[in-house]
């Protein structure tokens, strides 16, 4: 599954090890993840990123 997760959708450095960790996720059933880093996982089908602030609110 990861393997195919990088080739069909052409990730290359770094983003490779947010791929590895889309592919667990994705094996394991889940569809969601919860990362303040977002853009990491923009373009990996099947996955819903969720950022912390989207279930705490802003802290103003």
């Amino acid at each position: 599954m990861g393997k195919n997760l990088v080739s069909e959708h052409d990730i290359k450095g770094k983003r490779t090890h947010d791929a590895r960790l889309a592919a667990v996720i994705l094996a394991s059933g889940l569809e969601c993840i919860l990362t303040l880093n977002p853009k990491d996982f923009s373009g990996m089908p099947g996955i819903t990123v969720v950022h912390p602030r989207e279930i705490v609110g802003d802290p103003d």
